[in-house]
């Protein structure tokens, strides 16, 4: 997963919410966090966010390519 692709689709949830984007999963994950835990029965593993700057707007953003999915929170 590229940062491109992780900041268009930043850019899309700011606009639109939670769906799906080109075959991968968005979620949106608890505001304010910088690395979000994944889990899935006894397996954990991090998600580590980083932040983007849209329209006025911080948003961090992370990639789980477990799960192929975009984790997405508003960071202030």
């Amino acid at each position: 997963m590229n940062e491109t692709y992780i900041l268009e689709t930043v850019e899309q949830f700011s606009q639109i919410s939670e769906s799906d984007f080109g075959g991968n999963k968005v979620k949106r994950a608890p505001d304010n966090k910088t690395v979000y835990v994944e889990r899935f029965g006894e397996i954990a593993w991090a998600v580590m966010m980083t932040e983007y700057k849209i329209a006025g707007a911080t948003y961090s953003a992370g990639y789980s390519s477990f799960s192929q999915t975009v984790y997405i929170n508003l960071a202030h």
